[in-house]
């Protein structure tokens, strides 16, 4: 993607796009691009290569590990900062509302649980999708 493409989908001009990949210290933005592309190669290959076949695994321990390396990565995205003001909001949260369905049903049971224990009162919606319609209506007239 050149500076002029990625400039349009910002809606800025190029010039600030350039200006931007030097001061993050690049030489210019085909120097910035070329680093940011390489770190997506390298954590969509660490995230999707398949595993070894050298020995046989446990499948749930695999997939056990997977899901822990996947919040590992989505936990490093999260600065401390914002992480230490999400208890804080959801405490002044009017309402939170959890919804699962199907297999996301135990999912949401225990995320209710983890935000109980913050302190928040989340409503857990585990019925049918015309329920979760009413409440989204409900709610959302009334200023969710």
């Amino acid at each position: 993607m050149t500076a002029s493409v990625m400039a349009g989908h910002l809606s800025v001009n190029e010039a600030t796009v350039i200006r931007f990949a030097q001061r993050l210290g690049y030489c210019g933005y085909p120097d910035f691009i070329r680093d940011v592309q390489a770190i997506v190669r390298t954590e969509l290959r660490a995230r999707y290569e398949p595993e070894s076949m050298t020995e046989p695994q446990d499948p749930f321990l695999t997939a056990l590990r997977k899901e822990i390396a996947s919040m590992q990565c989505a936990a490093s995205q999260i600065s401390p900062e914002l992480a230490s003001q999400v208890p804080d909001v959801l405490r002044q949260a009017r309402r939170v509302v959890v919804i699962g369905q199907g297999i996301s049903a135990p999912l949401a049971n225990l995320l209710s649980m983890s935000l109980r224990s913050l302190a928040c009162w989340p409503r857990v919606l585990r019925r049918m999708l015309w329920v979760w319609r009413w409440f989204w209506l409900k709610w959302t007239n009334s200023g969710l």
